[in-house]
């Protein structure tokens, strides 16, 4: 069989024989879905505990009032309003939950991807073809933009939709730091995808719970975004772009590491010849 034969017989079960449009269609809405609801928790808690976003500490989109040592960075000194533990818990839940009821939704019709380096990775265990690829992360853009549009029509500013932007904590991390996090954080999340969705026996709450994870280790650092669609939408929209660079690149390196853990480790394949063979031969 040829490489390219054997790159089209590896497809995932649940979308085979799948018409394109379809798969982009649920690609679009479950991305729509994870993003809105995810940054609609970060919106929804400046606006319920009260909260002015002008002239307070934005970690990651919460706006908390604070005392001067909270103001260097300190996140400890946090007053009333609700308590940034708390919002961790609320907004990385929020997004686990929502990948989780996504995939269940319309996973079975694209394979439950809502992120392009998830797409990348199974593009690289040759699940999906290349143009398949590039077609989900602009279905995945369009959801994501989508749903911050629709908080921007509502709400009426621009600014609201910001405060969902990810943004690093520079008193944490800097800009090396910032793409190792999302580096790793991504590698992760793909690495979880490749193990979960195999043999088309997806483990939907498994994922969700993998992404509430990442986001509760790294909301105080880079936000835990592992997704460059989450991160663009908000990012634009709220016209906040603190370093945009490696929410883009981070996540698209880790996939192609949680891949390689994935074919070494799991699958204990150590020669990728011949993957390396069918994945130049499907370009």
């Amino acid at each position: 069989m040829s490489s390219r034969g054997l790159f089209v017989r590896r497809a995932v079960v649940v979308v085979e024989g799948m018409p394109l449009w379809r798969r982009l269609v649920a690609e679009l809405y479950g991305t729509f879905v994870l993003v809105g609801v995810g940054c609609g928790a970060i919106i929804g808690s400046v606006f319920l505990t009260g909260q002015m976003v002008g002239g307070n500490l934005l970690v990651n989109g919460v706006a908390l009032e604070v005392g001067p040592d909270a103001a260097r960075g300190m996140i400890p000194g946090v007053a009333a309003g609700g308590s940034f533990e708390s919002k961790i818990i609320t907004i990385a839940l929020a997004f686990g939950l929502a990948l989780a009821v996504a995939y269940f939704t319309v996973g079975r019709l694209s394979g439950g991807h809502f992120n392009p380096a998830v797409s990348l990775g199974m593009f690289l265990d040759r699940r999906v073809s290349l143009t398949d690829m590039v077609g989900y992360w602009i279905a995945q853009l369009a959801g994501a933009f989508l749903a911050m549009v629709a908080f921007w029509w509502v709400l009426g500013d621009r600014d609201s939709v910001g405060v969902a932007a990810t943004t690093p904590n520079r008193e944490a991390v800097d800009e090396f730091g910032g793409f190792v996090g999302e580096t790793v954080f991504a590698m992760v999340l793909v690495l979880a995808y490749l193990v979960l969705t195999r043999e088309g026996k997806p483990n939907a709450f498994g994922l969700g719970m993998s992404y509430s994870a990442i986001i509760f280790v790294g909301f105080a650092f880079t936000g835990g975004a592992a997704n460059p669609a989450r991160t663009l939408a908000p990012g634009v929209i709220g016209d906040v772009y603190d370093g945009l660079w490696f929410y883009l690149v981070g996540p698209l390196v880790g996939a192609v590491l949680a891949w390689l853990i994935y074919k070494t480790l799991v699958e204990g394949d150590t020669d990728l010849s011949d993957d390396v063979e069918a994945l130049r031969d499907s370009v």
